[in-house]
């Protein structure tokens, strides 16, 4: 059902209680909330638009609207095409496009420079677009539980990354394209189809978290030992059965087995390291 917005929605349906949303720099939260309770909230004064689970199966025609928006919660609707709307929205910051049907990027992402999270998981997105190679200031990306087979070069223009989740996909393999996200911190790759671990993870000398469970490895790449501030190791549900390419590794602390052949920890395996096989 396509819908527009109106003014009175806003006053409505607009969420006071923004989670994962409300740490944001540069949104004005108090002025918006003082807003909201005087009841004299103008468009260009919203900052935050919830527009969650109201049975969209299109972004409305004239959020253009709302030239200042920050953050633009769109999840949880029937949604299948990025409209060209989006492209309208130079401010905004973050935007949640989860638990849709989209089925592709589109180029009106390209438009949002200013965007620093894009959180479209639980979709039916196939592959990655260009668009996403003009998101300059994206930190965080989030397209776990898609249809997605492979990193595509566009990735390799996201330099401000510091997290990346591309769990319960259909990937086989690294890209190369990972070896240009320097800032990257947090990797999600579980839930996949990957054999064999790439020489591009050597290059992510300030990962602290990767997550490569439920996968088909069997093998540890020596391209860990080269990570040196990597913390966290979760290599859960992998036919691995030994875990001495993390023998140089002096940084992990944490190291996740359940449900592999590893039957016991090493003897070289430093005390300080938690690792977790239950």
């Amino acid at each position: 059902m396509r819908k527009t917005i109106s003014f009175a929605f806003i006053l409505f349906s607009l969420s006071l209680t923004f989670g994962q949303y409300c740490d944001h720099e540069n949104v004005n939260y108090r002025s918006y909330l003082s807003k909201y309770d005087n009841n004299i909230l103008k468009p260009e004064d919203v900052r935050v638009l919830d527009l969650s689970n109201q049975n969209l199966d299109d972004i409305p025609s004239n959020i253009n609207s709302y030239p200042n928006l920050k953050v633009l919660i769109l999840s949880g609707n029937n949604i299948k095409h990025l409209s060209n709307a989006l492209s309208n929205l130079p401010q905004l910051e973050v935007l949640d496009l989860t638990n849709n049907e989209i089925e592709n990027f589109s180029t009106s992402l390209s438009y949002l420079k200013n965007l620093k999270e894009l959180y479209i998981g639980n979709n039916r997105i196939t592959h990655f677009s260009t668009s996403l190679s003009y998101l300059h200031n994206l930190t965080i990306l989030d397209v776990s539980n898609n249809q997605i087979s492979s990193l595509s070069k566009s990735m390799s223009y996201l330099k401000n990354l510091k997290e990346l989740y591309i769990g319960n996909n259909k990937i086989t393999c690294f890209s190369n394209s990972l070896s240009y996200l320097n800032n990257l911190m947090i990797l999600d790759v579980s839930n996949n189809q990957i054999s064999s671990l790439s020489n591009s993870l050597s290059y992510l000398e300030n990962l602290r978290i990767l997550d490569i469970s439920n996968n088909k490895i069997e093998e540890l790449s020596n391209s860990l030992s080269y990570m040196k501030n990597l913390n966290v190791l979760i290599l859960d549900g992998n036919p691995i059965n030994s875990i001495n390419a993390l023998r140089y590794n002096e940084k992990i602390k944490t190291v996740s087995i359940k449900n592999t052949t590893i039957a016991h920890r090493p003897n070289w395996l430093s005390y300080h390291v938690k690792l977790i096989n239950y």
